[in-house]
């Protein structure tokens, strides 16, 4: 087998390159061969997880993702549900889709948004504007509290990092005056019934 040592490659009489039949070009990992625009790696996870926030900032789920190239973009996709009480219930609520390089934090103010808002009725601190802020859970009817609603959320995320770098996803969520549930219905524990989670995070060439 011999080694061919090039910088450019391009068509001698035409204007593309053809690859016989039977034939393929491999690379020797996900970022030996690309162009902007393309994928280079995509990560998955689902998640179990649920909570219930009573007034106060948690991070529901996270998950992260190595970029193989430098100055890529990530784009992320959460689907989640919430839970919701069967009677009209005025609780402020917000959410937030945050990143940071390197390992998941606790705190929300090591966290970047991803292009939301800053809304005043309520925020998720931190320095994150939200993507969702409500004044109030929907107004419920008997049956509701046993009714997972799946939401989800899209973003680019452009961190201009170098190539190794780790890149962590959250989403986070606040509430003001009452409880708020996530992954997991209001009349049910899990265990009987809700909505698993899940992220997916692309890395994008530039």
């Amino acid at each position: 087998m011999s080694t061919l040592y090039t910088d450019n490659i391009r068509a001698n009489n035409a204007s593309q390159i053809t690859v016989p039949t039977g034939q393929k070009i491999v690379g020797t990992d996900s970022a030996s061969i690309y162009s902007p625009g393309s994928v280079v790696q995509c990560v998955h996870n689902t998640f179990n997880a649920h909570t219930s926030i009573n007034s106060g900032v948690a991070k529901f789920i996270d998950y992260s993702i190595t970029t193989k190239l430098a100055n890529s973009f990530i784009m992320a996709q959460v689907y989640y549900s919430t839970g919701h009480p069967s009677s009209y219930n005025d609780v402020d609520h917000a959410f937030a889709l945050g990143w940071k390089t390197g390992s998941a934090s606790n705190s929300s103010s090591d966290y970047t948004d991803t292009g939301g808002y800053v809304f005043s009725r309520q925020t998720v601190g931190g320095g994150m504007a939200a993507f969702l802020a409500a004044d109030t859970h929907p107004a419920g009817t008997q049956g509701t509290q046993y009714w997972p609603f799946i939401a989800s959320v899209q973003r680019q995320i452009s961190p201009s990092a170098a190539a190794g770098t780790e890149i962590n996803v959250a989403l986070w969520a606040s509430s003001e005056g009452g409880t708020i549930h996530l992954g997991k219905i209001a009349g049910n524990s899990y265990t009987d019934s809700g909505a698993q989670s899940s992220i997916t995070l692309w890395e994008i060439a530039q």
